[in-house]
Formats: structure tokens, sequence, C-alpha cells
């Protein structure tokens, strides 16, 4: 069953407490950030326009990640923008997750016309969602006990493109969470296309 979020909801949240945040733009050397640990994948820092990003290359096609900051519970958010392009009618997938590897994600598949949360591999809940090619993205996604029923928990998801433009939502109850894990970021370069990712963020929220 699909759960639409309304932005009255999102808009309600209140203040929010940085736990982590890396853009790359500081780093000295063009290398990966200790705090950022590759799972799979060739991940490289690269620069365009002044603006420094992380990179996953092109091929072979595969689930490539990444993991970073500490480890965390219920209540937060995670935060990530990308960048990739669509070969004909070949389009690239990726994702953001908090809990480790196996958690709790928000995908964007534009081959599905669709954004999902999953729970591990296993799709929870989606809503529709429009691929635009050649734009920056962001997706966001928000863990936190669910106000209406102490026992449960639920999982929201936004995405949009930029900040004026329509927003996507998501979202799905679960009756327990994940252990505690780093969030992480995914990607499928489905297009042959490399995909772009910068303005990692995670943040506590105060209800």
């Amino acid at each position: 069953m699909v759960l639409l979020l309304t932005v009255v909801e999102i808009q309600t949240r209140a203040a929010e407490d940085i736990i982590f945040f890396q853009n790359f733009d500081n780093l000295t050397k063009d290398k990966i950030p200790d705090e950022i640990i590759v799972v799979d994948g060739k991940f490289s820092v690269k620069s365009e326009s002044n603006n420094k990003y992380i990179e996953l290359e092109r091929a072979p096609l595969d689930n490539f990640g990444i993991l970073f900051g500490p480890e965390i519970k219920s209540d937060v958010s995670v935060t990530v923008r990308f960048f990739s392009e669509s070969t004909g009618k070949r389009l690239p997938s990726f994702c953001i997750g908090l809990y480790g590897i196996s958690g709790i994600k928000l995908r964007v598949s534009p081959g599905r016309r669709a954004i999902e949360i999953l729970n591990g591999d296993q799709i929870k809940s989606s809503a529709p969602f429009e691929w635009k090619d050649n734009r920056w993205i962001w997706l966001n996604l928000i863990v936190r006990k669910n106000r209406n029923n102490e026992n449960s928990f639920l999982a929201e998801g936004v995405v949009w493109y930029d900040k004026d433009d329509k927003k996507y939502f998501v979202r799905c109850e679960f009756p327990e969470l994940p252990p505690p894990g780093k969030a992480s970021v995914w990607g499928i370069p489905y297009s042959t296309k490399p995909i772009k990712i910068d303005d990692l963020k995670i943040t506590k929220i105060s209800e």
C-alpha cells in the first residue's frame, strides 16, 4: 500500500542537529575521506565548476555503495545529492539508506517511474516519480518514532530537483527497526554513465 507524505508534515519538523556533513569542497587531496567506507565499486573525487564531489564509475554494471557517519538509531534524517544521465532507454538507479548495508533505503527507480522505500532488498512502499535527465536531484530519508503509534516507526522519503520544483513523497510504517548502523549511498549505473554524489548530511531530529 502506498502512503503519501504531505508537505505540511515535512514543514512541521523541529530544529535539526547536524551530526555529519561532507560536501568535499574543503578536501586538500583528491582522495576519498577517511570517514567514508567504500563497500564496493570505484569511487573517486572529481571537480567541476569549483564544486567537488565523488563519482561512481560507469562500469561494470552492479550495485555499488559507500557507508558514512556514525552508527545511528531512530529520529534521524539523511540527505544526499545525485547527478546522472540516461543513455537511450537505459536509466540509472540510486538510493540512500540508514542502518548499514541491509537497512532501510530510499531508492529512485527511473525505469519504473517510481521512488521506493526498501527494507534490505525488499520493496515496502512506492510512489510515482518523473525522471528529468541531466539534473542534480536531492534524496532525503527520515526514520522516526511514529507519533500516532508508539509501537511502530515511520520511514519517510522526499525527492526533488530544485527547491521550487515539485517534491515526490513516499513513506512506510515498520513495527521495528534494524540494528543501529551507518548511513549509506548506493548506485547502479544502468545507463553506463557515471553517478555523481555530493552534500552528504545526517541530522538528528528533535520533535
